[in-house]
């Protein structure tokens, strides 16, 4: 998802990953897990070294899941070299406004008791993040949300809220969970990033491998059942624009910049979500039967469905995805 993508030094860039080719040969245990570049840069990715195939960091960070931005059950990943251990894209619609995805990979944990992980992403354009996570297990667990970028995360605990900044983008993470949530920040590997091969850069210096950055975000609590919601803002490092503090509305949804967001963080209802405009041009339901834009009510009433609407000047999109097989 691109918001220029013929114009790098401007272009925010957001990927996402859910395959249901699994962890097999080279596949990382990253299912669910996302990157975020800016300008060509990275600002929230994948974090680790490949040092030597098969080595404690390539196996226990670099290729694990607690070295990618995905969730953790019980601090344990998900299932490498395993093709069982995948997972899917269940929805998917692009619009001018808003492009919008849903992946499973509530198949990826084998062992672990997880029964259920689906992560919605919402790229609300032109600079803000969504990511609505639904988390079961068979026992009340710790849940453990993780981000990892190459410089520095600060944590802002008192506000639930992470900040990072790389040369080309500053980004504020506001994250909301269906208990309290416990904020830590780092910057250590473990297993380490060691250069045991004494491998040297080709001016003949031995291979440095630079500390990068971490940030977990845990349930306080074990619960069976967990909702995240991450409200993810990033702006051009040079800008100055300041980011918007959401806002709790007394209608119980939450006000960023230009969108207002409905979200169900309690775990005993059934997941859904809402995002419209503020110009009330844009709108996206999740599992919900329908969704009013404008006075004019949109849906097939089909609960498992996602349905996107704008109201654009040459033309409106409405279009509605749902559950699709791989």
């Amino acid at each position: 998802m691109h918001t220029k993508l013929a114009e790098t030094p401007d272009n925010l860039m957001l990927a996402f990953r859910s395959s249901p080719y699994g962890s097999f040969n080279h596949a990382h245990a990253d299912q669910n897990s996302f990157n975020i570049l800016f300008g060509g840069e990275r600002l929230f990715c994948n974090s680790g070294y490949y040092i030597a195939y098969g080595d404690e960091h390539f196996q226990g960070w670099y290729k694990h899941s607690r070295g990618h931005n995905t969730v953790l059950i019980d601090d344990k990943g998900q299932v490498l070299g395993r093709t069982e251990a995948y997972g899917w894209l269940c929805r998917y619609l692009h619009g001018q406004q808003i492009t919008y995805c849903l992946g499973d990979a509530s198949n990826a944990y084998s062992g672990t008791g997880l029964t259920r992980f689906r992560r919605h992403i919402l790229f609300l354009r032109p600079s803000t993040v969504i990511i609505y996570d639904e988390l079961e297990a068979d026992h009340p667990a710790k849940w453990s949300w993780l981000l990892h970028s190459p410089n520095e995360i600060s944590a802002e605990a008192a506000n639930n809220r992470l900040l990072a900044s790389v040369e080309t983008a500053r980004a504020q993470v506001d994250l909301y969970g269906s208990v309290p949530l416990s904020f830590e920040v780092n910057n250590r590997f473990d297993p380490p990033a060691l250069n045991w091969r004494r491998r040297k850069t080709t001016n003949g210096k031995l291979l440095e491998y630079p500390n990068q950055w971490h940030g977990t975000v845990a349930s306080t609590t074990k619960t069976a059942k967990m909702r995240y919601l991450a409200v993810i803002q990033i702006h051009n490092a040079v800008d100055g624009k300041a980011f918007d503090a959401p806002r709790a509305l007394d209608n119980g949804c939450i006000r960023v910049g230009s969108w207002e967001l409905c979200v169900e963080l309690d775990p005993s209802i059934p997941p859904g979500l809402e995002v419209h405009s503020v110009n009330g041009k844009t709108a996206l339901a999740v599992n919900k039967p329908s969704i009013n834009v404008r006075g004019k009510r949109y849906g097939s009433g089909n609960l498992n469905s996602t349905i996107l609407v704008e109201m654009l000047a040459d033309k409106n999109i409405v279009a509605e995805s749902t559950e699709m097989y791989p």
